[in-house]
């Protein structure tokens, strides 16, 4: 099959260039080539499906399933989590009460000064994009100034040079 799709790809792709650069027979070969790829993903839907081999037969590090049962493997989804979550809500709150407060806290607040830290960043930041800003502004109107200046200069030393013709 690999020689298949090979062969009606590069009839498509061939057809493609001769209808960019305009040479004879490109319709020709633009509907024999997608005719040929069609049909190839007609055969494609009947192709036996191929399945992995299970490596965990040969490397049983691979098996994730060690120590789990078939349950807990299978039930992953959202509905099966809610159905098991019915009966083990009184599990749930234990395990919320083992939760390291202090650690939380510790944590929390870390989080609480990076952000500090972040604001008072960004805020030094804005300070200077505005500083750098009105020190553009003023560039800009020197340079018009002197654009203004020199254009009046040209004129003068223009009119000075006609005197003397």
């Amino acid at each position: 099959m690999k020689y298949i799709y090979g062969l009606g790809a590069a009839v498509v792709i061939m057809g493609a260039l001769f209808k960019i650069m305009h040479w004879p027979f490109a319709s020709e070969m633009l509907i024999v080539g997608l005719s040929t790829e069609a049909l190839i993903f007609v055969m494609s839907v009947m192709e036996p499906v191929h399945l992995d081999k299970d490596w965990s037969r040969v490397f049983p590090e691979l098996d994730d399933t060690e120590g789990k049962g078939v349950d807990e493997i299978e039930d992953v989804g959202l509905y099966d989590l809610l159905q098991k979550s019915n009966g083990s809500n009184i599990n749930s709150i234990n395990e919320l009460n083992d939760i390291d407060v202090i650690n939380l806290k510790e944590s929390i607040n870390d989080l609480s000064e990076k952000i500090k830290d972040i604001s008072s960043s960004l805020n030094t930041i804005s300070d200077d994009l505005t500083t750098s800003s009105l020190h553009t502004r003023s560039y800009k109107n020197s340079m018009e100034e002197l654009s203004f200046t020199l254009k009046h200069i040209n004129d003068k030393y223009s009119s000075m040079l006609d005197i003397f013709k």
